[in-house]
């Protein structure tokens, strides 16, 4: 029976997990060395489920906390193309940069520009959501923390929507955001306010500058560049001009081969082996990353290119 249009949703579970279902703990147990032949089952493994899964390629770094252990890649580059993924093929890590972008918050807090629980409008004066009495009670903390009950739909129809888009227009369009639940009461994941965060990270450091420019060159002086993440960047053109990895994706939801995914606009790229061994901690473009070489530990996002 189809209930009527005017019915509210159900209400979610509040447990989806099997019953007698118990949570997998290592509390207590000593890591395994990564020894030649665990590296090789792990290497094994990954690409048996790159070829079984028909993904083109991907990057791996294995490392401990003091040293690389391996650090490679595996398919190509592009469907088609020969070119194989190695080390320093830069990828674009897409919401791996919320992190990043926390990370940037995170060290405003340590010097004291203001603190996970300062008000938004506090320190950026211009924010403004949809509903005045929400946007006065959301904190810095809950840009990035996907609890203040706007939905993921919101992201899609920003999405379709980049063709002419600035910072600028994007801050305004969270003028026009709102929420389906009620504020704290759950988790939905949103790009939005993660990228917003970014941008207010950037401005609070570079007031006189463009929200973009502000926000580039704040990541640079205060993440990558402490980091030692010289692969990762936001410049497409620059990542373009080098070893990278195409975006691909399914033609439908069947089984088939995957064709390039060009629209890149709001992407950042980083190497998954040198860049992605720094620890790092978001969203507004999305970045590049090199292959293997230099994920990101912990990384929110405007969106980041970086070498993972």
């Amino acid at each position: 029976m189809v209930a009527p249009a005017s019915a509210a949703p159900p209400a979610p579970t509040t447990d989806a997990r099997a019953a007698g279902y118990t949570r997998e703990t290592f509390r207590g147990k000593a890591a395994h060395a990564l020894d030649a032949a665990r590296v090789h089952a792990l290497t094994d493994f990954v690409e048996t489920a790159r070829t079984q899964l028909s993904i083109p390629g991907v990057a791996v770094s294995l490392f401990t906390t003091d040293s690389v252990i391996f650090e490679g890649g595996f398919g190509v580059r592009e469907i088609g193309k020969s070119a194989p993924v190695d080390a320093d093929t830069l990828f674009m890590i897409a919401s791996n940069t919320k992190p990043l972008s926390t990370l940037l918050l995170a060290t405003l807090v340590d010097e004291g520009k203001f603190t996970w629980d300062t008000k938004v409008t506090r320190v950026y004066p211009a924010f403004k959501l949809s509903d005045a009495d929400l946007t006065s009670r959301v904190t810095m903390k809950q840009l990035v923390c996907m609890c203040t009950g706007f939905p993921r739909e919101e992201d899609a129809e920003w999405l379709l929507e980049l063709k002419g888009s600035s910072p600028k227009s994007f801050m305004d369009r969270l003028g026009t955001m709102k929420s389906t639940r009620g504020f704290g009461e759950a988790f939905q994941y949103t790009d939005l306010l993660p990228a917003a965060a970014g941008f207010i990270g950037g401005a609070v450091l570079y007031p006189q500058r463009e929200l973009d420019a502000a926000y580039d060159e704040a990541m640079k002086t205060r993440v990558f560049g402490p980091l030692g993440m010289t692969s990762t960047t936001f410049d497409f053109a620059q990542a373009l001009r080098k070893n990278h990895a195409s975006p691909h994706a399914l033609r439908s939801s069947m089984r088939m081969p995957w064709f390039r995914f060009r629209r890149w606009s709001m992407s950042c790229w980083n190497c998954p082996s040198v860049d992605s061994r720094r620890p790092t901690l978001v969203q507004r473009r999305v970045a590049m990353c090199a292959g293997s070489r230099g994920f990101n530990r912990i990384a929110p996002s405007p969106f980041l290119v970086s070498q993972v």
